[in-house]
């Protein structure tokens, strides 16, 4: 089974293209544009997409042609260039058989702490949603396309948005949140002791079919959303972070 550009439910960006059977699942990344520029981009994509798809998954990179200098160390399970002679029937034998590629034996423990992690986190976000003080319906603004950035006392980290962020705002938050949960261990994320960060908005973009995406996605990228109009102060919030949406 091919599933080209697959929408998982935990990530804002999968990887492009899933394939799995019976020999196993591999998946295949390609860089996008931004990604090549700014490296750390993949990285992060990649960091979530491992947490997220089964342990057993194979991570393939496809090279483009025009990428030259392709520096990918340990974090794929293989690379395959374009630019190479019998490229297509290299690939075509790493996805027959994807159980032939090396992966860590500790994989599927680091998912199960990292779970955990991001349930306690995504409850955390949905419990503040629920305690937003409602006093009518709010006048349509305009939404924000960055936000302002701080750090309490105790710690954690803080986005404030204005308004609703745009979903490119937020897919901006998913690198540093996931650059603060995540250290890399011989190519495979571990996850940190850092507390997750604390993202403040009136409201949050809902898409058709899966409205809570990006409080989900987001809690599973170490971010907490909650509403600018909650009855609690921020610094309470704060320390709710600090207590729950941590690794245990």
């Amino acid at each position: 089974m091919v599933v080209v550009a697959p929408d998982h439910p935990l990530v804002m960006r999968s990887v492009d293209v899933l394939v799995g059977g019976p020999s196993g699942v591999a998946a295949i990344v390609m860089s996008s544009a931004e990604e090549v520029r700014r490296p750390h981009l993949l990285q992060t994509r990649l960091t979530l997409n491992k947490v997220a798809l089964p342990p057993e998954t194979r991570f393939i990179y496809v090279a483009r042609r025009d990428e030259t200098h392709v520096n990918l160390g340990l974090a794929f399970s293989a690379v395959v260039s374009l630019s190479d002679r019998g490229a297509k029937e290299e690939l075509t034998s790493i996805i027959a058989n994807p159980h032939r590629l090396p992966r860590r034996s500790d994989v599927g423990k680091f998912q199960r702490l990292a779970e955990q992690r991001f349930a306690d986190t995504y409850r955390l976000s949905r419990i503040l949603q629920r305690h937003r003080i409602r006093e009518g319906a709010r006048p349509k603004i305009s939404r924000s396309h960055s936000a302002s950035r701080d750090r309490f006392s105790n710690g954690v980290e803080a986005a404030f948005f204005s308004s609703e962020p745009t979903p490119r705002a937020l897919l901006q938050l998913t690198p540093m949140g996931t650059e603060r949960w995540y250290r890399s261990i011989e190519g495979e994320p571990e996850p940190t002791g850092e507390p997750a960060g604390i993202v403040f908005a009136l409201d949050y973009p809902r898409t058709v079919g899966d409205p809570d995406k990006v409080i989900r996605a987001g809690a599973f990228a170490g971010w907490v959303f909650a509403p600018s109009d909650t009855a609690r102060s921020r610094e309470q919030v704060a320390e709710l972070v600090a207590r729950f949406a941590v690794l245990k």
